[in-house]
């Protein structure tokens, strides 16, 4: 559609028109949703509002979310929802979301990577080593949960002493 081609080409304001005279007509449209809320979230990482983007791709979400009955968000969805609210700082929201998706995806790396990261934040180390090595077993290779298992055993060998490897 026209949409991707100035998606693909880089042109992001009128992308994000696009999307919204989408949704004026269709506003429930998963889709659309889907791919608004992912276009905010990718330029929050390299926009000077990142804030108004991450608010944007939040909102998105939430109405997509809401579409689907009690249960049955997909674990993208959920994913991508609870890492838009950890980078709002919204650690709470973020960990019951993060904490949806890996249930509803098990052993999914990604889920359970940003979750360990979450609980991090929040000062639940045995928490977050538990889902880091939980992930770890499903992707022994995935580079940045590796990363995160090395710092959550150095946080904690300052604290209570060496723990054992995994």
């Amino acid at each position: 559609t026209k949409t991707h081609i100035h998606r693909r080409s880089g042109k992001i304001s009128t992308t994000l028109g696009d999307y919204h005279r989408a949704l004026g007509k269709l506003p429930q449209d998963r889709q659309v949703l889907t791919e608004l809320a992912e276009l905010h979230w990718s330029q929050a990482t390299v926009a000077d509002d990142a804030q108004q983007h991450l608010q944007r791709a939040l909102a998105a979400l939430n109405v997509l979310l809401e579409s689907y009955p009690q249960g049955d968000e997909p674990p993208e969805t959920l994913l991508l929802a609870g890492r838009v609210q950890a980078q709002l700082g919204r650690l709470d929201s973020a960990r019951t979301l993060l904490a949806s998706a890996s249930q509803r995806s098990p052993g999914n790396v990604e889920a359970l990577y940003h979750l360990a990261v979450v609980e991090m934040r929040c000062g639940r180390t045995g928490d977050a080593l538990h889902h880091v090595r939980e992930g770890l077993q499903a992707a022994p290779n995935h580079e940045p949960s590796r990363l995160l298992l090395d710092e959550v055993r150095t946080l904690l060998a300052q604290l209570n002493g060496p723990q054992p490897r995994y």
